[in-house]
């Protein structure tokens, strides 16, 4: 057993050196559960700093709709966005409904009405009513609302009807250009009931219409396709009628018996009159894409200038409606739509120029089909 005393001996100094240290862990263990018991500290206060907060997050929630930091401008309740009705001082809640009221219910058709918007504050609509334009014709822009125009029915052949004379038809603007695109990519209507295939034109349109379509080109032209002097493309200039025809109201046939231009150039033609609103020019016929410029300098003697058909509203537009036009692509259309909002009507051309990604080539050869009304 002498090791074992041996092994755990201490010497006197070892002995007072773990006894301090097991003190000094006491101490430190115990140090910070009797610290509060002699040094009391005085507890802070912070009602007044949780109440100034509160005021801070209540004004910062309620800055968007105060009307001191909005800036009125004039704007049309039919076609202003989200964001600009946030930009004149009206909070996410109220926009949102004024939306919803205007895709659900229907559009405004005077200020007045704007008062049946129950989320819309008096003080709110005394403020801004002064700036409301409506413009009646702001309406004949969205799709949804093309269909229940009053339809004039005529007889048409959908081989050869414009735009324009579908819509009077009363096709929505969507199914006119379906029509439109399929006879472009070399689709033909040989019966009647063929007009049923028109993706998004409803049973009831086509039956009260079926009484009045008359398709006479295409039978015609099968009925002498076997016929030498009655080919699409004669052999020699000779075959060809001197005629001269009318730019903006020429049919198909038509444009096919000038000379070069056959029945994939005539429905280029056509497509690309209708996406413009009509030629202000015989020159610009050249612009159609495929037509070689030693074809149109061949027929364009015969070619007769006339009218442009359609404008293009260019305060009551959306995006959708500019984008189709053959000058304007998606992000001018877009910012057009986005600085007239921000900034109101477009008074003339030079307020037009102010929008920055508007060139002036484009804008010079848009400005024939501008309607500032």
């Amino acid at each position: 057993m002498d090791w074992l005393k041996a092994f755990f001996y201490y010497t006197r100094a070892e002995r007072r050196g773990a006894l301090m240290l097991i003190a000094l862990s006491l101490l430190a263990f115990l140090l910070p559960a009797a610290y509060p018991l002699f040094f009391r500290q005085e507890q802070e206060d912070f009602t007044e700093l949780e109440r100034e907060l509160d005021s801070l997050y209540q004004n910062t929630a309620s800055a968007s709709t105060d009307s001191s930091l909005a800036k009125p401008f004039h704007f049309d309740p039919n076609t202003i966005g989200m964001d600009s009705l946030m930009l004149l001082g009206l909070s996410t809640k109220v926009a949102a409904n004024w939306i919803n009221y205007r895709e659900k219910i229907g559009y405004f058709k005077s200020v007045d009405d704007l008062k049946k918007l129950y989320t819309l504050s008096e003080s709110d609509f005394e403020r801004l009513s002064p700036y409301a334009q409506i413009n009646p014709r702001s309406r004949v822009h969205q799709s949804s609302r093309v269909e229940q125009k009053t339809r004039t029915l005529f007889e048409f052949d959908p081989n050869t009807a414009s735009r324009e004379e579908l819509l009077l038809l009363g096709f929505s603007e969507k199914t006119a250009d379906n029509l439109l695109k399929y006879r472009s990519k070399g689709g033909r209507f040989v019966q009647k009931e063929d007009v049923k295939r028109v993706y998004g034109l409803s049973t009831d349109l086509y039956r009260e219409l079926a009484p009045y379509i008359q398709i006479k080109t295409i039978a015609a032209t099968e009925q002498n396709a076997d016929k030498p002097e009655q080919v699409a493309i004669p052999k020699s200039y000779e075959d060809y009628a001197p005629i001269k025809i009318d730019i903006n109201h020429a049919s198909s046939v038509e444009w096919e018996k000038l000379r070069g231009i056959g029945a994939v150039l005539s429905k280029r033609i056509i497509h690309f009159r209708e996406k413009l609103g009509g030629f202000t020019s015989v020159e610009q016929v050249a612009e159609t894409y495929g037509l070689p410029d030693s074809t149109f300098q061949r027929i364009k003697p015969q070619l007769s200038p006339s009218p442009i058909f359609r404008k293009i509203a260019i305060n009551q537009a959306g995006v959708e409606v500019l984008k189709e036009h053959p000058y304007l692509s998606m992000r001018v259309a877009k910012a057009i739509v986005s600085y007239r909002e921000m900034h109101g009507n477009f008074a003339n051309l030079e307020a037009l120029r102010k929008v920055q990604v508007l060139d002036a080539a484009t804008l010079e050869k848009l400005t024939p089909y501008l309607d500032f009304d």
